[in-house]
């Protein structure tokens, strides 16, 4: 269970390292929209640019709820193993 759970921490931590990066170039390099798209939000006055955050709380809060993902399902196989029955699954 404690490996399961430093192995999910590590790779939410692992993540949200990675992905800061690709955050900071979309968002001095916003991803230009065009052809109908384009039309489309031009026509409720918007810029036809899609912009990105940099909020470190996004990543924080998706980090977590992959270690709580990764913690049910842990805990899904403790409890499987835990309800084993070793004679009946030897003989099968």
């Amino acid at each position: 269970v404690v490996e399961n759970l430093i192995l999910t921490m590590g790779g939410a931590l692992l993540g949200m390292a990675i992905v800061k990066p690709v955050q900071f170039y979309f968002k001095y390099n916003p991803i230009d929209l065009s052809g109908q798209m384009r039309e489309a939000v031009e026509q409720f006055n918007f810029e036809p640019k899609l912009h990105t955050t940099t909020s470190f709380m996004i990543n924080v809060n998706h980090g977590l709820i992959i270690f709580l993902i990764g913690s049910l399902v842990s805990l899904y196989a403790v409890w499987k193993i835990m309800t084993l029955n070793p004679v009946k699954s030897m003989r099968s």
